[in-house]
């Protein structure tokens, strides 16, 4: 169920990426700079959520069949140092 959300994003980045270069070559001459810069971050907001959402495709794909290695992977991740180490890196250091 997961996998259908994160391809149905991919799709979302995708079309965002067509939208954003389609916008940016119909127009001939854009009036104002803004316009430029605003198709240009359509196509980077999609450029973002369409390689995040792939990542995780590959991922989930490559573990499905996998099961030895995602058992490591998860071993891995929640091993004591790591979390500790985690731990540290996310608290708020004081200013003092």
């Amino acid at each position: 169920m997961r996998h259908k959300r994160t391809i149905s994003f991919s799709i979302i980045g995708l079309a965002l990426i067509v939208a954003g270069i389609a916008l940016a070559f119909t127009l001939k001459q854009p009036q104002k700079p803004l316009e430029k810069f605003l198709y240009v971050c359509i196509v980077i907001i999609g450029y973002l959520i369409f390689g995040h959402n792939l990542g995780k495709l590959i991922v989930h794909f490559s573990l499905k069949n996998n099961p030895e290695l995602l058992k490591s992977i998860e071993i891995e991740q929640n091993d004591e140092r790591n979390v500790m180490i985690h731990n540290m890196a996310t608290q708020p250091k004081p200013l003092i």
